[in-house]
């Protein structure tokens, strides 16, 4: 095949390539753009873990506040108990005493109103003397005095006691009630730590899965930054291969198309990849495949779908080996991810002619083959040309 002949089969792959790496710088930005959208997202993510940190410390300090009052009402509840008891005692005590002073004051009180009813007659003819009546009226009234301030004594020191006691119960009552409010209080703050710890958990694990997938983001614009290298080099060299074909002629024979449908395969092997468009799960990326994939056996051979004659062998970075074969009315084929090319360019083939190995493919550690098929500058998809399986 001359020169010529390889001019179109060239220019497609340059066109494919200059496509893929559009496609791919396109790639590389919006893995940029998601990349700032993460990081935005941790950001908010680490704000909002620092503010439930800061949160739970403020509850755990009110929890451990309310410990300590609960714990100081707690103390305090026996000593005022105590003296509620002994209030009580002391108020019984008194009534006790009370009682007889009572009933010997109103005797004195009547002994005394008798006598104050006394006229001088009465005098006269019961007492034996003045002096005697003087002094007898006298010790009454003086009597009569004692008892009553005694009596008064003792009332005021049982009402001011009952005024205790009755402040001791509000306040015995009061610290109950505050305990119990506490108490309530102290579940509150215990469930709300706890609630906060579960969602500063939470928060946490999310922060872990976002940085994982923040990484697994880079590592994807790492990736198809290299594979767009990758691709910019093979454009290159596809380039130079343009530029040294340009006085070539075209091949001769019967167009591929007549065999569209009923072509062989050129491996045996498990599709892995089918043409177009496709998502990587696990690099959460969306690549165009030109051809297809295949998955092979050690040793199994790659052979040419028709006849025709290779137009290059060369090694692009990410294919691999790659032979080009131009068959006639400017179809092509191509073979890629080869471990070993029995061709060299030029060289004449059939369809049972062995172009090569597959290669072992270190991203998925099996035998992985290329193919693809193109008409003029249009990729097409493999699998509508080749037999059904």
């Amino acid at each position: 095949m001359t020169c010529a002949a390889a001019q179109p089969e060239n220019a497609r792959l340059l066109d494919s390539l200059q496509t893929e790496l559009r496609r791919l710088d396109r790639e590389i930005e919006s893995g940029r753009a998601q990349e700032i959208d993460m990081l935005d997202a941790l950001n908010a993510r680490q704000q909002e873990s620092a503010l439930q940190e800061e949160l739970v410390r403020f509850y755990r300090t009110r929890l451990s506040q309310t410990q300590d009052s609960l714990n100081e009402l707690k103390g305090t509840l026996p000593e005022l108990e105590s003296q509620l008891a002994a209030v009580n005692l002391e108020i019984a005590r008194l009534e006790n005493c009370l009682a007889p002073l009572s009933a010997s004051l109103a005797r004195v009180l009547l002994v005394e109103r008798r006598l104050s009813g006394w006229t001088v007659l009465d005098f006269l003819l019961r007492a034996d003397s003045w002096r005697e009546l003087l002094e007898r009226r006298t010790i009454i009234s003086r009597l009569r005095s004692a008892q009553a301030r005694r009596h008064g004594k003792i009332s005021g020191d049982i009402q001011r006691l009952r005024e205790s006691k009755n402040s001791l119960a509000q306040h015995t009552t009061d610290l109950q009630r505050a305990q119990q409010e506490f108490e309530h209080l102290q579940s509150v703050y215990s469930r709300t730590n706890e609630a906060l710890l579960s969602e500063q958990r939470t928060l946490k694990s999310s922060q872990a899965a976002l940085r994982r997938q923040l990484d697994r983001v880079r590592n994807n614009r790492r990736l198809l930054q290299m594979q767009r290298d990758q691709s910019a080099r093979a454009m290159e060299a596809i380039g130079e291969m343009v530029a040294s074909a340009l006085s070539g002629k075209p091949m001769s024979g019967a167009p591929l198309n007549l065999l569209k449908g009923k072509l062989p395969w050129p491996i045996q092997g498990l599709l892995v990849e089918r043409f177009g468009k496709s998502k990587n799960t696990q690099l959460e990326t969306v690549t165009e495949n030109p051809g297809i994939e295949l998955s092979c056996e050690e040793g199994e051979p790659v052979r040419a779908i028709a006849a025709g004659s290779v137009s290059s062998v060369t090694w692009l970075r990410g294919f691999g080996n790659v032979c080009i074969v131009e068959h006639p009315g400017a179809y092509y084929s191509v073979y890629a991810r080869l471990g070993q090319v029995l061709v060299a360019p030029n060289a004449v083939v059939s369809d049972t002619s062995i172009i090569g190995y597959p290669g072992l493919s270190p991203m998925s550690n099996d035998y992985r083959f290329h193919f693809e098929i193109w008409d003029r500058r249009e990729k097409q998809n493999p699998l509508a040309w080749l037999q059904k399986r």
